[in-house]
């Protein structure tokens, strides 16, 4: 099953956005206080979940929680994708 992501508050939203937001190039200009936020992150919170214009990128489609489809970095690393597979 694919939903779309929404956090349900403000703490769930930083921690998302730190996990992926944070680390991802798409955002680092904004990080570095040179460009504006990635506009993805920007229509979350502009528009609600159920809008068409909602980001399609936000995901919540798996065992390991949601997660930004348009994620660009290094692999994002998991914990419990890694302890998934030593089970």
């Amino acid at each position: 099953m694919s939903a779309l992501y929404r956090p349900s508050n403000g703490s769930e939203g930083r921690d998302f956005m730190n996990r992926w937001c944070g680390v991802c190039e798409r955002d680092r200009a904004f990080r570095e206080g040179e460009g504006d936020s990635c506009e993805i992150a920007a229509m979350t919170m502009a528009v609600s979940v159920d809008d068409p214009a909602y980001p399609r990128e936000w995901r919540q489609d798996g065992p390991n929680g949601p997660r930004c489809t348009a994620y660009e970095g290094d692999a994002h690393l998991d914990p419990s994708a890694v302890v998934a597979r030593l089970l």
